[in-house]
């Protein structure tokens, strides 16, 4: 999983992949800038697409250290688990987004 200086998130579904399940019909994407130090988000936007390339809204944070929280989701697949949100987060550094944790939580009340 990647997301790139223009805002483009990339990553793989390893299951389609490996061809032994179907891709959805579509990945959302909900975005927030994220506070490290207590947890708190603030809603940025939403963004969907057909393949494993999300672009994001253009209200990304633009300062040095900033953290960005990306649940990614999808609909239209065989597999209901696929319907609730992985997280992944992202720290600015040095101009760059890298990837800083991944969560993934089998169902969210």
């Amino acid at each position: 999983m990647a997301l790139d200086r223009d805002g483009r998130l990339t990553f793989r579904n390893v299951a389609v992949d490996a061809d032994v399940a179907r891709a959805p019909r579509a990945y959302h994407a909900v975005w927030s800038e994220f506070d490290n130090a207590t947890g708190d988000t603030r809603f940025l936007g939403t963004s969907d697409a057909a393949d494993a390339e999300v672009v994001a809204p253009s209200s990304l944070p633009a300062r040095e250290g900033a953290f960005l929280k990306v649940e990614l989701s999808s609909s239209g697949s065989d597999h209901a688990s696929w319907s609730y949100p992985v997280d992944a987060f992202f720290r600015l550094r040095a101009g760059s987004w890298q990837l800083a944790g991944f969560d993934r939580m089998p169902e969210r009340n």
